[in-house]
C-alpha cells in the first residue's frame, strides 16, 4: 500500500498541515461525560472502595484518558471542539480528534473586520471520512477573509455520544493506564504507557495534530 509508506505519509502530512489547514490552533472543551466510572476500574485496580479511593481513582480516569486522547489523536468522550485557522485553506477544513458528530458554524472575519458566520447551505460536511472535513458547497468557494491572526472559527461536536459507544481496546487502555497510575503514585509508567500505545493502534489517527 502506497499510502502506509514513511516517506508518502510524511509528505502527504505536510501538503496538509502547510496547505490546507494553515497556521492552526484546536481547542477541545470539558468532556460532557467521563470515559468510565471509579466503578469500572475498582475491581481492576483492587483498591479498597472508601471515599478517599474513589476521589483518586476519579482523578487518575480523567488523566489517563486525557493521554489517550493525546496520543491517539482521538476524542474518546463527546465535547466541543473549536478549530481556529488564519484563513480558509485551498482546500477542506478537517476536523481533527474523531469521531465528528457535528459541524455548529463556520464564521470568518470578512474584509471589513465584521465577523460573519457562513450560512449552513454554502458548506458540506463530511463525517463519515477519517478525520471530518467541510468543504465548500458545489460551485461555491471559500471567503476572503481579513489578514488577521485566527480569521476563521469552526465550532464542532467531536467524540462519542455516550460511553457505551467507546471502543473496547480504549476501555482496557484506560483500564490498565489507571491501574499502573494507582500502584505508582499517580504515574503512569513507561512500559505501561507503551503498551497502552499499542492498544490503541484501532483507533489511532496519525493524521498528525
Amino acid at each position: 500500500d502506497r499510502a502506509s509508506h514513511p516517506l508518502l505519509r510524511s509528505v502527504m502530512s505536510y501538503y496538509t498541515d502547510t496547505f490546507l489547514n494553515s497556521q492552526r490552533t484546536l481547542i477541545r472543551g470539558a468532556p460532557a461525560f467521563e470515559a468510565m466510572s471509579v466503578e469500572d476500574v475498582l475491581p481492576h485496580v483492587r483498591a479498597d472502595d472508601s471515599p478517599e479511593v474513589r476521589s483518586m481513582l476519579s482523578d487518575y480516569i480523567s488523566a489517563a484518558r486525557e493521554i489517550i486522547e493525546n496520543d491517539a489523536q482521538v476524542s474518546l468522550v463527546q465535547r466541543t471542539t473549536t478549530i481556529y485557522l488564519d484563513c480558509f485553506p485551498c482546500g477542506p477544513i478537517e476536523i481533527r480528534y474523531p469521531p465528528v458528530q457535528a459541524v455548529t458554524s463556520v464564521a470568518y472575519v470578512d474584509n471589513a473586520g465584521d465577523t460573519q458566520t457562513l450560512a449552513a447551505e454554502l458548506y458540506r460536511v463530511d463525517l463519515t471520512s477519517r478525520p471530518g472535513r467541510i468543504y465548500p458547497a458545489y460551485s461555491q468557494t471559500w471567503p476572503t477573509t481579513l489578514d488577521v491572526t485566527n480569521a476563521v472559527t469552526v465550532t464542532t461536536t467531536t467524540g462519542y455520544t455516550s460511553a457505551v459507544l467507546i471502543p473496547q481496546c480504549a476501555k482496557q487502555a484506560l483500564r490498565i493506564a489507571v491501574k499502573s497510575m494507582y500502584d505508582n503514585g499517580g504515574v503512569l509508567c513507561d512500559d505501561v504507557r507503551n503498551s497502552v500505545g499499542m492498544m490503541l493502534a484501532p483507533i489511532r489517527w496519525e493524521g498528525g495534530v
